[in-house]
């Protein structure tokens, strides 16, 4: 009995550390996301075409989406995803379009995509 429970912890450990470690490409980040937290609902997704669909409800207006291309990138070692022809579509200032950098992260074998303006606030998958 003592030995079947070392051999199951084990086991989840070896699964936990492998689910850390998988690769993460385009065909892995495809898929929605929803943005943790915040007033309304804020998705985001990401087509393995490399297209995205970027939409925001605050539950009294309508959806906004706003739409573009986005590539996987590294930068310092980190993978990253660039949003281009990015538009914000809360109440966000800006003087027009541009782009967006995620930080690509794995929590609990989950990915998320992380701002450095704010770490608390990500994209889950």
């Amino acid at each position: 009995m003592k030995r079947t429970g070392i051999t199951l912890a084990f086991t989840l450990l070896v699964l936990a550390l492998s689910a850390c470690s998988a690769k993460i490409d385009i065909s892995t980040l495809a898929g929605k996301y929803t943005l943790s937290g915040g007033e309304g609902l804020d998705t985001l997704e990401l087509n393995a075409d490399g297209t995205y669909i970027h939409g925001y409800t605050d539950y009294a207006t309508a959806l906004t989406t706003r739409a573009g291309p986005w590539e996987l990138g590294d930068v310092d070692g980190a993978k990253t995803v660039t949003l281009r022809d990015y538009i914000p579509v809360r109440n966000e200032k800006t003087s027009g379009e541009g782009f967006c950098v995620f930080r690509v992260e794995r929590s609990m074998g989950r990915l998320r995509l992380v701002t450095d303006a704010e770490p608390d606030r990500y994209y889950a998958k």
